[in-house]
């Protein structure tokens, strides 16, 4: 109900029930001692600190041996309640060499409860009880009743503080109402601790603390935060080092942050700190407030491991909390700061190697992700550095060798390996061979893999055996690359690299043509437990939708929703069956499928093709306006959708076929925008060009025509694609044709002829209704001309077009040609 009741009966509730109830009357002193009467002052308000400050200067002056004595036994009681209890044991042990037949008063009961040795210190107050000697019988009493409530003996612990509650002294009767509640709140009797604090003043700071208590124990941790804040606003708690509400505050933020509520705890955290006894507890105020942000504001993390270093320079957990502090400035976003905080500890001399070590491999790794190739190494050549001389020295090489691998840079990977001896550490010939194979450097990858497949270590002779079979294949030799594979399969039968092996060898047969869904299916059923079974099955299923119908691939897909359900492959292999099912006009049962499996997967790129897919599907059900409809309001919702670009690219497509042509350049734009480069940007492009082009035909509109024209002509010069090119030369001269300049759209679209002559010399077909397209524009605007060879030009037009081979000429170009070529016969007979 509440866990820090545990802590606070015993050592931790001492100084709320004892206080100046420690202190023995001094009846007999002859005159004013400044020092000690400013001790026991300071012990009455609890502040321990400057109570040990002024006793220690009250022994320094003191030669009476009676008040030296009292005053030795004073400090020790003090520095215990300040939380040094070394010191206090010291106290306690200088006491009996000089006074060995002297009662030590309540001291060594409050050491040994303080050590946890509650039993004894039971044992001690019972026997002290019996010879009090200047104890006082309330002092014993309220010690006894703390160790009982440690020792969870709630009955006797009530009782003791019972008879405590009758004293005649009302300082004390205070004391045991108090030890009666903290007892009922430790045992959960809850309703006795309201009656018992309802007797008390609440006016007085001291109860107040019971009543917070009371809420923490209850779990009201709203109430417990409101009094908490009456009473630190009403300046009546003094800030001093005070154990019981530090205890109190640490565990109230506890409860806080178990529910949730960060700031809340934090702020408890900070309060806290104001009410540390010593070095100790305030660093462990401060580890705690780190631990709290750690994953909630690495910011704040970061400020606060910053004052623990500054608070305690030479800690010896500084270098780790270093360490974390970079690790929080990265994930903050402040990755040069994390890097100084990265070569602070690298440069510490005193912190141990393994820290040192682990900062420069942490900043290297930050490097790595911030493209910082210089830091980098940098911090790689500093771990070799450091362990030159140690057996990890070879390690530091192979971590620095494989840093480069990942960058792709092959030869640096290769240099580095060259100061380990061959043959003596299999790791690093196993980066070897991954560099020489990227280095593509066949004959010398072959040798190297060779000997590392004799390695002792079977898992770096699995590796090299494996990657055996892997250079061959990349080196271009299939056949010999089956062979290792296979020889691999038969010698580690039963391994999980083996099912790698037999996949590379269906790979290999699918790729050469092969049956190959045959083959994929044997695969996934020889080795159903493999992380390549669901590929292969999805490679079954791709095949299966290409060559043959998605009544042929319903089996294999069933097998993939049965067995991999959670494999992340199934919604890339939902999505292709359901495409072929599209092409198949099956559109109930693509609409189900995408209604049900759209919403269950978990991947949002998924999500995505879902989506499309249900819009395409919806589109060819002549549902447009409801397609559009999904595309638009998913874009709404998430602006940052994984495939926005292709989402916005289709609804722009279907708000140009509806007529909306202002939004369908809206949505181009948007694709545009989020993808810049490359086919796509290119289409998106070509598409706000064609919105353009159409609101100037409709609005005649001049900057939308001139937008249009500027786009297109811009495609056709500077495009990578040559099919872009030819559509966009095409669309270019409708532009120049709109505005009135009819020579140069002929032009252009003799261009687009000419384009459209390069790609087929290139090998690849143009598309054919760009070019039908153009001659036809082209003759059509020649013969209403009629100008300066007119005739030769249009021929030459038609014997263009004609070279290309193409077909699907429409009845209109037909017609024209044959009026073009009916002229020419009609002049050469007039010759």
């Amino acid at each position: 109900m509440f866990s820090f009741l545990s802590a606070v009966a015993g050592k931790s509730v001492v100084p709320v029930l004892t206080g100046g109830a420690l202190l023995i009357a001094l009846a007999l002193e002859a005159g004013p001692i400044p020092d000690r009467r400013m001790g026991d002052d300071a012990m009455q308000h609890r502040d321990f600190t400057n109570a040990v400050k002024f006793y220690r200067a009250a022994l320094a002056s003191e030669s009476n041996e009676d008040a030296w004595a009292e005053i030795l036994l004073r400090l020790g009681e003090a520095e215990l309640l300040s939380g040094d209890l070394p010191s206090a044991r010291a106290r306690h042990e200088e006491f009996r060499k000089r006074f060995p037949a002297r009662s030590a008063g309540i001291l060594p009961g409050m050491i040994f409860a303080a050590e946890g040795k509650n039993e004894q210190a039971r044992t001690f107050f019972e026997t002290l009880w019996r010879n009090p000697g200047t104890v006082s019988k309330e002092e014993i009493s309220e010690q006894l009743g703390l160790v009982d409530l440690e020792l969870k003996d709630y009955q006797a612990a009530e009782a003791v503080f019972r008879e405590l509650s009758t004293s005649r002294n009302a300082d004390w009767r205070d004391r045991g109402v108090r030890g009666i509640i903290l007892t009922s709140i430790r045992r959960g009797d809850l309703k006795l601790a309201d009656q018992e604090i309802a007797k008390l003043d609440l006016s007085d700071p001291e109860n107040q603390k019971l009543r917070l208590c009371r809420h923490l124990a209850a779990g009201e941790l709203d109430r417990f935060l409101t009094d908490w804040k009456q009473l630190k606003d009403s300046g009546k708690q003094a800030v001093i080092p005070d154990p019981f509400l530090l205890t109190m505050l640490t565990h109230g933020a506890t409860a806080l942050e178990k529910t949730g509520r960060i700031a809340d705890a934090d702020q408890l955290l900070a309060d806290a700190s104001l009410y540390v006894r010593n070095d100790a507890e305030r660093r462990d105020n401060l580890r705690r407030r780190i631990n709290l942000q750690m994953e909630n504001s690495p910011a704040e993390a970061q400020a606060r491991i910053m004052e623990y270093i500054r608070a305690f320079p030479s800690a010896p957990d500084r270098g780790m909390l270093l360490l974390q502090c970079g690790r929080l400035l990265e994930r903050s976003g402040r990755y040069t700061e994390s890097i100084e905080a990265f070569d602070r500890v690298m440069a510490d001399g005193e912190l141990a190697q393994d820290e040192r070590i682990a900062a420069a491999y942490d900043a290297a790794a930050y490097a790595e992700r911030h493209g910082d190739r210089n830091t980098a190494r940098r911090m790689y050549s500093y771990a070799i550095r450091t362990l030159a001389r140690s057996d990890r020295h070879y390690g530091a090489l192979d971590d620095f060798a494989a840093y480069c691998l990942r960058q792709k840079d092959y030869a640096a990977a290769l240099k580095v390996l060259e100061e380990i001896p061959e043959g003596a550490d299999d790791r690093a010939e196993q980066i070897r061979i991954q560099a020489l194979m990227g280095a593509e450097k066949w004959p010398e990858a072959r040798m190297a893999a060779e000997q590392l497949s004799h390695s002792s270590v079977r898992e770096f002779a699995m590796f090299a055996r494996f990657q055996q079979g892997e250079i061959e294949m990349r080196a271009g030799q299939p056949v010999k690359a089956m062979d290792y594979f296979q020889k691999f399969s038969a010698d580690f039968t039963g391994t999980p690299m083996a099912a790698e092996a037999d996949f590379a060898v269906a790979l290999i047969r699918f790729r050469s043509g092969e049956p190959s869904v045959t083959l994929l299916l044997a695969f996934a059923e020889k080795h159903p437990d493999s992380s390549r079974a669901a590929s292969a099955l999805f490679l079954a299923l791709q095949e299966k939708c290409r060559t043959q119908n998605s009544t042929s691939a319903a089996p294999i897909m069933r097998k993939l929703r049965e067995r991999y359900a959670k494999d992340p492959i199934l919604a890339a292999a939902e999505v292709e069956f359901g495409t072929k099912m599209l092409a198949e006009k099956k559109y109930a049962e693509v609409l189900a499928l995408a209604d049900r499996q759209g919403p269950a997967v978990a991947d949002p790129r998924m999500q995505d093709e879902f989506l499309l897919l249900k819009a395409k599907t919806l589109s060819a059900m002549g549902r447009q306006p409801d397609a559009l409809r999904e595309l638009r309001k998913a874009l709404e919702a998430e602006p940052a959708k994984p495939l926005a670009p292709e989402i916005a690219m289709l609804a722009g497509e279907y708000a140009c076929d509806q007529g909306d042509f202002s939004e369908g350049r809206e949505f181009y734009s948007r694709a545009l925008q989020s993808r810049s480069a490359g086919a796509f940007a290119d289409a998106a492009a070509s598409g706000i060009a064609d919105a353009s082009f159409r609101l100037a035909g409709s609005r005649h509109n001049g900057p939308d025509l001139e937008r249009a024209e500027k786009i297109y002509r811009n495609l056709t010069e500077k495009s990578a694609f040559p099919a872009i090119q030819i559509r966009s030369s095409f669309h270019l001269g409708r532009c120049l044709l709109l505005r009135g300049r009819r020579n140069e759209a002929v032009s252009e679209w003799e261009r687009t002829l000419y384009l459209a002559s390069e790609l087929r010399r290139s090998g690849a077909k143009p598309e054919p209704v760009w070019c039908a397209q153009a001659v036809y524009e082209a003759l059509r605007v020649i013969v209403q001309d009629r100008g300066p060879g007119w005739l030769q030009r249009a021929n030459r037009v038609i014997d263009l077009y004609g070279s290309l081979g193409l077909s699907g000429e429409g009845e209109d170009l037909i017609r024209l040609r044959d009026e073009v070529r009916s002229h020419s016969r009609s002049g050469r007979q007039k010759k």
